[in-house]
Parts: C-alpha cells; structure tokens; sequence
C-alpha cells in the first residue's frame, strides 16, 4: 500500500468513528501510530464534514499547497525587505553590525508579522544620523522612541512594517571582556 492510500485510510476511519486505526500490516483494523496524526486528522475532518471521496482530500492537499505557497512568499518577500534595510543601515557611517531577528530570522514569519532589525553603532548616533537613514532611504516613518537602553524606530518599507532597534556596541565590547577574564 502507498503512504496516500494509509494516509487516506486512516482519515476514512476517523471521519467514520473508527479511531486512529489502520488494517495494515496484519489485514485486521487497529489503533496505529503507524503515520503521524495531524495530517490524516485533518483529511478525516474534512471527510466527516464533505464526504468519503478522493476528492475532498485533493481539495484539503490544494489549499494546503496554497496556503504554503503564500507563506513562503510572506517570509522571502520579508528577507528581501530586511536585507534592503541591513545594506542600507550597514553603510551608515558609525555603524558596526546590523542583525536580522524575531520570526523572520527564524523563518516563522507569515503574512501578518513584522520585521526585526538590530542595529549596533560604533558610537551613539545623533538623532539627525538616524533619522538621514529612513529619510533618505524614502522610508515612511511609524515611531520613534529612544530610553537609556536603545533607540527604537518603526518604519514602513515596501508594505511590510520593520521595527528597528539600535545600540551601542561598548556594553557588548564589556561583556565580551568580562567574559574572557572569566566573569561568568
């Protein structure tokens, strides 16, 4: 038997009450761990509520593919996004790092999530130096909030809101030190 026909077979099951079950390898129907659950849950729900029919899973494996298709493309169009940004911040003058974070950099990101960028300076940036980075990338501002740990700047960039958060690099360069005379 294939993997579709045990996938198949199991949601027919569950969408008629049977349970988790399977009749493969021994012919007689039994509770399996055979396939992993969620996939053939979501067939046999799609089952109970359209039908027994081939169909229904092809239609559940369509939207699926869809909805794949659209989350990859929300993740790459925010990598492009976030790597637009880093090379524009990177050739600031001062600046020593620029970080991608949040869910894109662990590529969790779908349609609805923002994009995270850290910015370490080599010194404490003017206001106006951080300010010529969005404004002269043509960026549409959202906020700008600066406290005594980071300066945090909200900009819109190609649809995508991008949430930047900037810092000195001198209490790094301190921990680093600390680290290497065994501070722990």
């Amino acid at each position: 038997l294939s993997d579709a026909s045990h996938y198949h077979q199991i949601a027919s099951n569950l969408a008629d009450g049977r349970g988790y079950s399977l009749a493969f390898p021994t012919g007689v129907l039994h509770t399996t761990a055979f396939r992993p659950p969620l996939y053939p849950m979501l067939l046999g729900g799609a089952q109970r509520v359209f039908g027994n029919e081939l169909e229904v899973g092809r239609a559940v494996n369509l939207v699926i593919g869809v909805g794949v298709a659209v989350l990859a493309f929300e993740l790459a169009r925010r990598i492009a996004v976030a790597e637009r940004m880093a090379q524009t911040y990177a050739g600031a003058d001062g600046v020593a790092a620029v970080l991608l974070a949040g869910s894109v950099a662990r590529g969790l990101a779908d349609a609805r999530s923002d994009v995270e960028v850290d910015v370490y300076w080599r010194r404490t940036p003017s206001d106006a130096e951080r300010r010529a980075v969005v404004d002269d990338a043509g960026w549409d501002w959202v906020y700008a909030e600066v406290d005594e740990h980071e300066w945090a700047d909200g900009v819109w960039l190609d649809g995508v809101k991008v949430d930047v958060s900037q810092f000195v690099t001198a209490p790094i360069d301190g921990y680093l030190d600390a680290l290497r005379e065994g501070d722990t």
